[in-house]
């Protein structure tokens, strides 16, 4: 079944929805299974997955990547090119999980943690405590430094 989806998503990507998309990715992260031609597939499809996808789509995304320990950097800089969108959109936990990811394979990015940035007290007062420990660790993880005033 797995090479079925493969195929089909190599031939015809548009067939599948993001959500659909992420959701098959999520999965695949979170039972450690890391298979070179489905991340090809989705890195063939980066601009489309960036523009189209949803904060928590993009977030299962990059997240399963960074469980793979795979550094897509072509995936991850459409990604962070979304930074206001996902900024807008996203929830705390969709914030914390980019950020944890894009740290866990050290991509910087920093318009995207910018923006994040200035989020500050809407993650601190929305946030649960595992959000809040993702993004100090990405943060730290990746030496980036937010001045003491942050608008």
């Amino acid at each position: 079944m797995f090479d079925d989806t493969i195929d089909e998503l190599k031939k015809n990507p548009e067939k599948f929805d993001i959500r659909q998309i992420a959701t098959i990715t999520h999965s695949l992260g979170r039972m450690k299974i890391s298979d070179k031609r489905f991340t090809n597939e989705i890195v063939n499809n980066h601009q489309r997955i960036a523009q189209e996808g949803e904060p928590q789509a993009l977030s299962n995304i990059v997240w399963a990547f960074a469980k793979f320990g795979y550094k897509a950097d072509a995936l991850f800089n459409a990604v962070a090119a979304q930074h206001r969108r996902i900024v807008r959109d996203g929830k705390v936990q969709d914030l914390s999980n980019i950020v944890w990811a894009f740290a866990k394979v050290g991509h910087k990015a920093e318009e995207l943690f910018a923006s994040i940035a200035r989020e500050h007290r809407r993650i601190a007062e929305a946030g649960e405590v595992q959000n809040l420990s993702n993004v100090a660790w990405a943060f730290a993880t990746l030496g980036c430094k937010v001045g003491a005033r942050v608008n």
